[in-house]
């Protein structure tokens, strides 16, 4: 399908990118329609043309991530980082219409036209997946090109709703844009008296066509006329349509304002306040976000959980439904000053950037109306030939392409030697359209089954973690090596299913990417402690720094929490230094006054078979500039410091030795390699699947032991793991 994307610094460019997969609390839109929203999409594009430089001195916010983590991790990793992040494909545009082809929600019929909200789902793309809550039935008589203004018009509505205005109330609009000139509209509808604001003469004409009581094109004028109409005492409110890098529209805002009345800022400017101003007349200001209730919160948004009626009446859905069934009464003709097909994009951004000069107002690119063939647009060929080499070569494919994917594991596959990289896949398309083409893949798919043919030896799972169980057994079912990212599995049924799975697979092989094992500092702190005697006591202390609230990892269902999502990793170095798998586990939380806090915080305790003993701090509520991770192992007379995958000390029989590396290594690299090696030479997983299953159990202990506050004995731990081999 055809796609509007922009990459790092470059000019948005229309691209053939996957079509999305259905999935279920979503539907699958045809567009027949995208409304260009100049202002914002032009600040975007503008954003994302700044040099580094430019980029720090509009998002100092930006600036301190940056610096946090050059502390935490150094300036070389920071970069490549940073070059990534800056390098990701986006989609652009978050208004369209169009029509049904596939429904996961039971709410819209096949064939029915829909409205459809929300950047990254409502793209200027012939194909959006849109969640259920980012959508609306469109009703009879509304056509499509209307439909698209649904998004900008519940902006509007949301601004005029928070300025609690209604009949006979007096508003003035700063700025008649596409927002204002909306917003005029929405106000004339609940009986508002309206002015209107903006020193460009065609909008102010087209203000007054639309139904504005007054308009002027200065400041001055306006205040005049203002304090004509009300009598000398102002307006009710006033909503700032704006966007300027100054704060001129606040002060004409509190200037025409009435005592106690409201101003809703709606455009981007800068918030430079007179509290003297706000004082003598006892403002309120409040700053309009978005398109109302339920934006930005992920469990509205992707999961598709609402909020009350009864409590919420106006939500972002709702919003869209009341401007939708107010279009018919609305002069949104007029608002549209261009159509592009969708070929033609790159004539939208010559207008926003400037180098067509000419004004603009509603921008809506326009579709193709043919429906093509099911299987037609899921995969993307890219053009990569493969090359043959010494060695028979591995073909790998990768289920997914986010944050970890891009920026560690796919930079890490690409340095291995003899791997085919065949296909990679991601729900959404141009994700894996993006990842194909920088980390060299022959094609790109939102299906599954394109990861899964003939010519694929590997298969590497890198998705969210509730997917893992059900993706791992149906490439074991099809006779595929995988390599899935930690966890394994959320729950013990998923585990146990995936026993059977790989006992019943053709050609066993299930690696998982407990890469620290890897690292060549572990290897040799490993094989310093081959001599030494057992039981081992072992520190194992983890600055995780914290996570947004919003973070899917969090997510009890998509994640598992960070317990299960992220601890196992050092369960499994625990494991794997003492060379025997846990037999009890039990976890403290801090508390206050009998209160538990911060829930991914906590203190574990592991007994392990041999007789060794560990403490596993976890916090994340330290300062993430410190380094995050400290291994002390003690015993044998031997004592060993491993510092973040930087350093490593050991102090034996009198005599200290310290190894270091030229940058931290947690063995991504390795950990590949030696999957691919072993797949080549035909040799089973370099972790014996038996270890990563004792682990895992080990780390389904361990949110017992939270649970039941008590130690869990781990009863069902059948398979010994072996103790490292002597140096």
């Amino acid at each position: 399908m055809k796609s509007v994307v922009r990459e790092g610094r470059g000019t948005p460019r229309l691209e053939e990118v996957p079509r999305p997969a259905p999935r279920a609390g979503h539907v699958l839109v045809r567009t027949c329609a995208s409304l260009v929203s100049a202002g914002t999409e032009r600040s975007a594009s503008e954003f994302a043309s700044l040099s580094l430089v430019g980029k720090a001195a509009r998002r100092p916010d930006l600036v301190r991530q940056v610096l946090e983590k050059v502390r935490r991790d150094g300036i070389w990793e920071t970069q490549r980082a940073v070059r990534s992040r800056l390098q990701t494909a986006e989609p652009l545009g978050y208004s369209c219409a169009g029509i049904v082809e596939e429904d996961g929600t039971g709410e819209h019929p096949v064939g029915s036209l829909v409205a459809c909200a929300g950047g990254g789902y409502a793209s200027h793309a012939e194909y959006n997946l849109v969640p259920r809550n980012m959508i609306a039935a469109v009703p009879a008589g509304v056509t499509a090109e209307q439909a698209a203004f649904a998004t900008i018009g519940s902006v509007a509505l949301h601004a005029a709703r928070l300025t609690r205005s209604g009949l006979g109330e007096s508003v003035a609009v700063v700025g008649l844009g596409l927002l204002g000139q909306l917003a005029v509209q929405l106000l004339k509808a609940s009986g508002c008296q309206v002015f209107g604001l903006d020193p460009v003469e065609r909008r102010t004409t087209l203000a007054s066509e639309l139904g504005c009581d007054v308009v002027a094109n200065d400041p001055a004028s306006l205040a005049r006329v203002v304090a004509e109409r009300t009598h000398r005492r102002g307006v009710d409110a006033v909503i700032i349509a704006a966007s300027t890098k100054d704060a001129a529209p606040v002060s004409v805002a509190t200037e025409i304002s009435r005592g106690r009345g409201r101003i809703v800022v709606l455009g981007d400017i800068r918030l430079d306040l007179d509290r003297r101003v706000f004082y003598e007349k006892e403002l309120r200001l409040v700053v309009s976000r978005s398109y109302g209730p339920g934006r930005y919160d992920r469990d509205y948004e992707e999961k598709g959980i609402d909020y009350p009626y009864e409590y919420v009446r106006w939500t972002l859905k709702r919003n869209m439904g009341a401007f939708l069934a107010l279009a018919p009464r609305l002069r949104i003709e007029p608002l549209i000053s261009h159509r592009f097909p969708i070929e033609e994009a790159d004539r939208v951004y010559a207008l926003l950037s400037g180098e067509r000069q000419e004004p603009y107002l509603g921008i809506l690119l326009v579709y193709p109306q043919e429906s093509p063939a099911a299987a037609e647009g899921d995969r993307v060929e890219l053009g990569i030939t493969p090359v043959g080499g010494r060695h028979r070569e591995v073909g790998v494919s990768v289920l997914g392409a986010g944050n970890y994917a891009r920026n560690t594991l796919l930079p890490a596959l690409a340095k291995v030697e003899g791997l085919r990289r065949v296909a990679i896949v991601t729900a959404k398309g141009l994700s894996a359209w993006d990842a194909g083409r920088r980390f060299g893949f022959e094609r790109c798919a939102t299906d599954v089954g394109d990861a899964l043919g003939e010519d694929t030896d590997l298969v590497v799972i890198a998705t969210r973690h509730s997917q893992h169980a059900g993706l791992v057994k149906e490439a074991l079912g099809r006779g595929k090596a995988v390599f899935v990212e930690k966890p394994l599995c959320t729950s013990d049924d998923e585990l146990e299913e995936l026993r059977s799975a790989y006992e019943r697979s053709s050609r066993p092989f299930l690696m998982v990417g407990y890469n620290r094992r890897f690292a060549p500092l572990v290897a040799r702190l490993r094989t310093s402690l081959g001599p030494v005697g057992r039981p081992l006591v072992l520190n194992y202390r983890v600055n995780a720094g914290p996570l947004t609230d919003a973070s899917w990892v969090l997510d009890a269902e998509e994640g598992g929490g960070r317990l299960i999502g992220e601890a196992c990793h050092f369960v499994d170095l625990l494991m794997h230094v003492v060379g025997a798998p846990p037999r009890v586990v039990r976890v403290v939380r801090p508390s206050t006054h009998g209160h538990f806090g911060d829930r991914e915080t906590f203190v574990a305790l592991l007994e392990f078979g041999d007789g060794s003993i560990a403490t596993l701090t976890y916090s994340a509520d330290g300062d993430p500039a410190h380094p995050k991770e400290r291994l002390e192992v003690i015993g044998g007379g031997a004592v060993a410091i491993l510092e973040d995958f930087r350093s490593l000390t050991i102090t034996h029989g009198g005599r200290r030795k310290r190894w270091r590396t030229l940058g931290q290594d947690k063995g991504h690299l390795a950990a590949l390699q030696a999957t691919v090696e072993a797949i080549r030479t035909g040799r089973s997983e370099p972790i014996p699947f038996q270890e990563v299953v004792a682990g895992t159990r080990a780390t389904f202990a361990l949110r017992a032991s939270v649970a039941v506050g008590d130690a869990v004995a781990l009863s069902t731990v059948r398979d010994a793991v072996d103790p490292p081999a002597s140096a």
